[in-house]
């Protein structure tokens, strides 16, 4: 006898809790709220909103361990130096005081760094998952000053030697045309906004002078190689 599925409802209830420690969400939309401790929320699925406290935290909008659910969440850091993962949706990350990562993943994403030095990671379940999730990311207040760094490095991989992944850098080459010869860098002004494009080598697929993938910074940025991690 075959078994019967039942949707669940993503957007209802699930748990509100603050505290501190491991705090797990449901498959609804959960508050989850930490204390001054250092804490790990992990939303799971649901549209979840998830708020750190003024201890080092690390959000997960899915599971840390596995982070690919589509729900769309909101991930607030607080005055710790937190790490903040997205899911594969829209997701809003914001990292509050400190000097936090966040780590979008798939969807349409709002990246807001806050003060502190803030880094923006792109691609990080690169390796380890088959392929890579960018998404469509925005990010709101890359400030250079602040010590603010982009992380493409992830996006550039190889295969293997050994057991050993193999990451190689992107060129950086400012608003000059994509050559095709190996993985770059560019980015160009449009609109007020600065758009950041990359023409990447992942696995057997070789840079071909397309853009794979786009970050757009608001406002307008003249770029250098030391704002990436490449």
């Amino acid at each position: 006898m075959g078994h019967t599925l039942t949707p669940v409802d993503h957007a209802k209830l699930g748990r509100v809790v603050f505290g501190s420690g491991k705090i797990e969400g449901t498959d609804f939309r959960d508050l989850l709220m930490a204390n001054d401790t250092n804490s790990t929320l992990e939303g799971g699925w649901g549209n979840d909103t998830l708020i750190g406290g003024d201890g080092n935290d690390v959000l997960g909008a899915g599971v840390v361990s596995l982070w690919q659910h589509p729900d769309e969440n909101l991930l607030q850091g607080g005055a710790g130096n937190d790490t903040l993962w997205g899911a594969a949706e829209n997701d809003t990350l914001i990292g509050g005081a400190g000097n936090d990562t966040l780590e979008p993943n798939g969807g349409k994403n709002l990246l807001v760094g806050g003060s502190g030095k803030e880094v923006f990671e792109f691609g990080h379940g690169a390796p380890t998952v088959p392929g890579r999730i960018v998404g469509e990311n925005t990010i709101l207040d890359f400030t250079r000053s602040d010590g603010d760094r982009i992380d493409i490095s992830a996006l550039n991989y190889v295969g293997t030697v050994g057991v050993e992944p193999k990451d190689i850098p992107f060129k950086f080459i400012g608003t000059a045309p994509f050559s095709g010869d190996t993985a770059e860098v560019r980015f160009e002004h449009q609109k007020g906004n600065t758009l950041i494009f990359l023409d990447s080598r992942f696995a057997g697929v070789d840079p071909d002078g397309k853009t794979d993938d786009t970050i757009t910074l608001q406002g307008t940025i003249t770029l250098v190689a030391s704002d990436f991690i490449l």
